[in-house]
Formats: structure tokens, sequence, C-alpha cells
């Protein structure tokens, strides 16, 4: 899509984002994932199946950046493009991290 292609829209009236409450949380650096790992699509997906494994062992920050960049990351810096799609480009998706140290919100 290109900028031509979007439309603009406002706000609804009367409808501005609550302001927000508490500390600012902390800036967590993370790695940039890594665009040559992984396997084809079509593999990945035929061996897709649900399960539940649970670990005390923390994630690895590279592995935590990964996640966070599958789940919304920006893969179009040109134009702000992300990995989830967007109506519009109101980029409405929400992704919170709870750490042991605190949340995080993406």
């Amino acid at each position: 899509m290109t900028d031509m292609q979007l439309l603009s829209y406002e706000p609804a009236p009367g409808r501005a984002p609550a302001p927000t409450h508490g500390e600012t949380p902390a800036v967590i650096t993370l790695p940039e994932p890594d665009m040559a790992g992984g396997m084809p699509l079509m593999k990945a997906l035929a061996l897709r199946a649900s399960t539940r494994e649970f670990s005390d062992a923390p994630l690895l920050p590279a592995t935590l950046g990964a996640l966070l960049w599958a789940a919304d990351g920006v893969n179009r810096p040109a134009n702000g493009g992300r990995t989830a799609p967007s109506a519009h480009a109101f980029k409405e998706i929400d992704i919170y991290a709870v750490l042991p140290y605190g949340s995080l919100s993406v």
C-alpha cells in the first residue's frame, strides 16, 4: 500500500485517549530479530500444534525481542508498516509483556 492509498480519519469527537497514570516505565533495549532464522512458512504451518510447556527460566532478551517483533514489529520503516495488519493503519493492537521487574507495553 502506498501513502496515496491511505485514507485519513480524524478521531471521533470527545473520544481522546485517557491520560496515562503512574510512572513512565523504563525503556528495555532488546536485540534486533534474526531475519535469517526460522523455517519456511509452509513447513511451519505443517508442523504447527498447540502445546503447553512451563518453566521458571526467564526468556532470553533475543527471544523476547523476536516474539514482540513478530507480534507487531515495524517491518516497513519508510511508512511505519507493521507485521500485523491494521485497517486504515489505525495500529489498534496493544501488546503487554509481564516481566519479573514489571510490565512492558508495546
